[in-house]
């Protein structure tokens, strides 16, 4: 029953139809709190009564208020509750206070830290721009809405153990340090959802993964060493990975699938040294003018189609490359003006070859026998 009224309460202060229309205002804390009654005992916080250039330093929530001898306990804050609030320090929020509004802190740029353990979910723009927020706890949250914490550029440190939703932009250019390791329970990690946190320097992904959105970590230039794509099927949106620093061994052992074949993708500007591509069609791993290279490219047996544009213009370390037994497809402008900068390229064709597109080894010439 606690769980149903937890998810009833989260649903009402994550929309927007809910009237804000406060009930009495209650005196708790050093401040007036203005009061909602949504149950015969239950109460959130709308506000208090300072202004915004008044109301300064900590934010010490009440548990429970009391009205004509009736005692409220309070669950939540409603949406815009504290929007603007800039000279806000920090904020302490009860144990029974188990869900926040969109907005409520949105642009309180002063706020420097807040308790979360015990909050479910975490709304869209609850704490948009909160630039001097350091670090959050969100071990009870499972859902984190889009643009949730965008712009806390001093967050460096989140952790969300049991989350199973991250929105769009969740984590758009915050600073988060260190690895971070995608919680099991996660299968979409959103558009945009880590662009630019520049100081992540591992990555952690669980096999479930089904999607990684457009530039769901563009500009990660902390990442380093290898990068294994799950054993699962993924689509991966437009520079999921633009721009990264991985350095190490790209592995790439599944098939999966990026949609637009003419757009930028995933791998683009990073500077993997090695590649290995297995899978039937595998993800297209680099793009015309990305930092590749030079790079030691290894085709498995598992590979029926290398797709298109998949190496072209890549500087390779290998004096041979080898397309192995297997292979029966060479995508189009898969390997154009691809080089060697020491050594000419001999090339080793399979038997089991069918098809090579359009303009597949455009200007290249090999040595040796095909």
């Amino acid at each position: 029953m606690k769980r149903l009224i937890i998810f009833i309460l989260v649903a009402l202060l994550m929309q927007s139809s809910y009237v804000k229309a406060y009930n009495f205002i209650s005196n708790v804390n050093g401040r007036e709190w203005k009061i909602k009654i949504i149950s015969t005992n239950s109460a959130i916080i709308e506000g208090v009564t300072e202004s915004a250039n008044n109301c300064s330093g900590i934010l010490n929530i009440p548990d429970h208020v009391n009205d004509n001898g009736i005692n409220y306990t309070i669950v939540g804050i409603y949406e815009y509750a504290f929007n603007d609030y800039k000279l806000i320090t920090s904020v302490t929020l009860p144990s029974t206070c188990y869900a926040i509004g969109r907005s409520s802190f949105n642009g309180c740029t002063r706020l420097t830290s807040i308790n979360l353990s015990h909050t479910k979910a975490i709304p869209k723009d609850a704490f948009y721009r909160c630039s001097s927020l350091t670090s959050v706890n969100l071990s009870s949250a499972e859902v984190i809405e889009e643009r949730a914490f965008y712009g806390c550029s001093s967050l460096t440190q989140a952790s969300f153990p049991n989350i199973r939703t991250l929105g769009k932009g969740a984590f758009q250019l915050c600073d988060l340090h260190g690895v971070l390791s995608i919680p099991n329970a996660i299968t979409r990690i959103e558009d945009t959802c880590f662009y630019g946190n520049t100081n992540l320097t591992k990555l952690e992904i669980p096999d479930n993964i089904q999607y990684i959105g457009n530039m769901a970590f563009y500009g990660c230039t902390g990442l380093r060493g290898d990068f294994t794509i799950p054993d699962a099927p993924i689509i991966y949106g437009n520079e999921a990975f633009r721009d990264c620093g991985f350095d190490g061994k790209l592995t790439i052992l599944r098939q999966v699938s990026t949609g637009n074949i003419t757009s930028e993708l995933p791998f683009a500007g990073t500077k993997f040294s090695e590649i290995i591509i297995g899978g039937e069609q595998p993800i297209r791993p680099v793009t015309t003018g990305s930092s590749f290279g030079p790079i030691t490219i290894t085709v498995l047996p598992s590979v029926k189609k290398i797709p298109p544009l998949a190496f072209k213009e890549v500087n390779i370390a290998n004096s041979t490359l080898i397309i192995p037994e297997g292979v029966e497809e060479i995508g189009e402008f898969a390997f154009e003006n691809f080089y060697n900068q020491s050594n000419p390229i001999q090339l080793q064709l399979p038997s089991t070859l069918k098809k090579i597109g359009t303009f597949a080894f455009h200007n290249k010439e090999f040595v040796g026998h095909l």
